[in-house]
């Protein structure tokens, strides 16, 4: 294959869509042979693009998934459990544990494992698929903190026999007792949905989600999220998000307040926008700003209910847009007035 037809092949990989789940890229059957040569030092083309990133390198995607984490433990040391899923190539995943509290008898899938250090934290090396991590960290005394995988968003844990409901994380610290409170939260999740369509080649729609949650930490599905057609391309916030095919967001979510934001592009210019209301965790009614770039086009949004933005609680930097109500089977239409900056006559 020559250097040409090598940038070729890279750029198709490189030009896919943004899916949470990875996806082998289309090689045509003339190339199929060239494939493992091709994409050598390039797997990360393979893994899921970052909730919080780009996609123009291997730091912009997320290779490794974490499940939950299962703690049991002991005045004698720490029983864990936690799967993971690993895509493109063989990756490191780290373990509970740290210098001094290192993780013994691991196993991966039933199989004893080598475990690494790696900045003095202890790390499997991991083949592409999902497997399931097992292992002990004894101590003579127990800690007040045990460190935890810093990409762990679901966390099990169970001390002296009694389930801890609310476990308290400080970053990657893990509090081995229960979190003081006068009762324990019910699991609920209230979900506000806000959009902004800006109107430019292609349109561009930001959504911002906001949660509030109580309860455990659980993992939440959200959508889908985005209409048809629109690709997204970032999404920024606290918690660890991935996108699944059917364009569902998967958030591991836990108690209080977030915000995420998700950046998608339309095919091209639009002349109206329907969006998906009403899907799993999402409200019955979002708000919807628009922003019309009067330098490629004049035009004005039409056929939804206008909203106070302020009232409405719109994102500030919204305020000085217009601003709809939209419930599911609602569409938004896009007068268009005239092309480009209306010209104006000074004499």
């Amino acid at each position: 294959m020559s250097l040409t037809s090598r940038r070729l092949f890279l750029l198709a990989v490189s030009l896919l869509p943004l899916t949470a789940a990875a996806t082998t890229p289309y090689v045509p059957p003339a190339l199929e042979e060239w494939r493992e040569w091709v994409l050598h030092g390039q797997e990360w083309r393979q893994c899921p693009q970052r909730f919080d990133g780009g996609s123009s390198g291997p730091g912009d995607r997320l290779c490794v998934w974490p499940g939950t984490l299962e703690l049991d433990v002991t005045a004698e040391g720490a029983r864990f459990e936690q799967s993971w899923e690993v895509f493109g190539k063989d990756t490191q995943v780290p373990l509970p544990g740290s210098q001094g509290l290192w993780p013994e008898a691991v196993t991966v899938d039933g199989a004893a494992a080598l475990v690494l250090a790696a900045g003095n934290r202890p790390v499997l090396e991991l083949a592409p698929g999902r497997h399931v991590l097992r292992g002990v960290i004894r101590w003579e005394e127990r800690p007040g903190f045990l460190t935890i995988p810093g990409l762990t968003g679901l966390i099990e844990l169970e001390v002296d026999g009694q389930r801890i409901e609310r476990p308290a994380l400080n970053g990657e610290r893990l509090f081995l007792g229960e979190r003081r409170s006068a009762a324990v939260a019910r699991d609920e999740l209230r979900t506000e949905v806000y959009r902004l369509l800006s109107d430019d080649i292609p349109a561009r729609l930001t959504t911002r989600i906001r949660l509030d949650v109580s309860g455990s930490v659980r993992e939440a599905l959200f959508g889908p999220l985005l209409p048809e057609g629109y690709v997204p391309t970032s999404l920024a916030g606290p918690l660890p998000a991935r996108f699944e095919p059917d364009g569902r967001l998967r958030v591991q979510i836990r108690p209080g307040r977030w915000q995420l934001t998700l950046a998608a592009r339309a095919p091209g210019s639009v002349d109206s926008l329907a969006l998906p209301v009403g899907g799993e965790n999402l409200p019955e009614t979002e708000i919807l700003s628009y922003e019309a770039i009067e330098r490629l086009r004049v035009t004005a949004a039409e056929g939804l209910t206008p909203v106070d933005p302020e009232r409405a609680d719109v994102p500030q930097e919204w305020w000085e847009l217009p601003a709809f109500s939209v419930a599911g089977g609602d569409v938004l239409r896009i007068a268009e007035r005239s092309r480009g900056m209306t010209a104006v006559d000074n004499e």
